[in-house]
């Protein structure tokens, strides 16, 4: 296309018509003006079939009821994001409890409540050095827990916080020390919408007891452990200050489960072998008590194992002890299971 003095003798109308075969190749239509006017409608059809793609995405989400969870702060909220009404769903709350003592103790140290409607409950876990002193550390937190039921009956509205403030109160000038793990389950506040799950779950703890709540047999949401170092958890003793207990609300669906135990528990099962043990067993039974008692006594046959990379030893040996340790801990064991209806 170059002539004899080196210039372009293309024209325009040739260029258009390159552009025009080029453009049909491509898409595979026949003739320029068809070219043309099937790319203009391609272009309609493809948004329209976007906004109808938009639209049912809209309509049919994909994920679950509270699936997606937003955390505010320290003292925020769980809250669940995905649309569902909720408006008239009536939930009963149903709380069992299971308990048994270490090896080669005389009575466990652990001590637990449960309000007469099964809305507040908690554990509390007697620090054992104290038997050393001959100190009955039972005594402490059987105090610790009354305490905390009789103003979690007489002010059920209050905060988690007064009701442990009420506890260290009852406690009075007793020997001992504790940790402490509380729940309060309740509705929604009016104020918030529908969609919203049907109830809130107020957490409340001091130590290395802790609280589990499994969806779907995984875990949701676990308590931290407040420790000073290793093995060393945080304890309420007479007169403490219960300032520093970590505090927070976690949004619950009907199908939610609720763990609630001492160190025993937790120092030798893992929280996704809980939440497998405890999904297991609600889809054969709806007992609370019996799941608690099933869930004991798996976590005191773990911390019998002599081989085992139970919680404990995993936590053990990230502190710098001994690689040859293995094993479980023995020790008290306190359960609490609240399931809803």
């Amino acid at each position: 296309h170059v002539g004899v003095r080196g210039k372009n003798t293309n024209t325009t109308s040739q260029k258009k018509e390159k552009r025009k075969a080029k453009d049909k190749r491509q898409r595979g239509r026949s003739g320029p003006e068809t070219c043309w006017r099937s790319w203009e409608e391609h272009k309609h059809n493809l948004s329209e079939k976007r906004k109808k793609k938009s639209k049912r995405q809209k309509t049919k989400r994909k994920k679950r009821p509270g699936d997606m969870l937003a955390f505010v702060g320290r003292q925020g909220i769980l809250k669940g994001m995905v649309q569902r009404n909720y408006s008239s769903v009536v939930v009963s709350v149903n709380v069992g409890s299971a308990e048994i003592k270490g090896p080669g103790k005389k009575k466990t140290e652990d001590a637990f409540f449960i309000t007469s409607d099964k809305t507040t409950f908690g554990v509390a876990d007697g620090v054992g050095g104290w038997a050393s002193s001959g100190v009955d550390v039972s005594l402490f937190s059987s105090a610790l827990m009354r305490g905390c039921k009789k103003k979690a009956e007489a002010s059920p509205e209050e905060k988690l916080e007064e009701y442990l403030k009420a506890g260290v109160d009852e406690v009075g000038n007793m020997l001992g020390s504790s940790t402490a793990s509380l729940a309060r389950v309740r509705p929604f506040p009016s104020s918030l919408t529908s969609s919203d799950p049907p109830l809130l779950l107020d957490v409340l703890n001091y130590g290395d007891s802790g609280l589990l709540v499994v969806r779907g047999g995984r875990p949701l949401y676990k308590t931290p452990e407040m420790q000073h170092r290793f093995n060393m958890p945080f304890q309420l003793e007479a007169h403490s200050s219960t300032s520093d207990s970590m505090v927070s609300v976690v949004g619950l669906l009907p199908s939610d489960i609720v763990v609630v135990g001492t160190d025993g528990l937790f120092d030798n099962l893992y929280d996704d072998q809980v939440a497998e043990v405890v999904e297991l067993l609600r889809k054969r039974t709806n007992d609370p008590s019996l799941i608690a008692d099933l869930l004991m006594k798996e976590a005191s046959h773990a911390a019998g194992l002599s081989d085992s990379y139970s919680p404990f030893c995993t936590r053990y040996l990230a502190a710098g002890g001994k690689d040859d340790w293995r094993g479980g801990k023995p020790d008290d064991i306190t359960v609490l299971i609240a399931l809803f209806s």
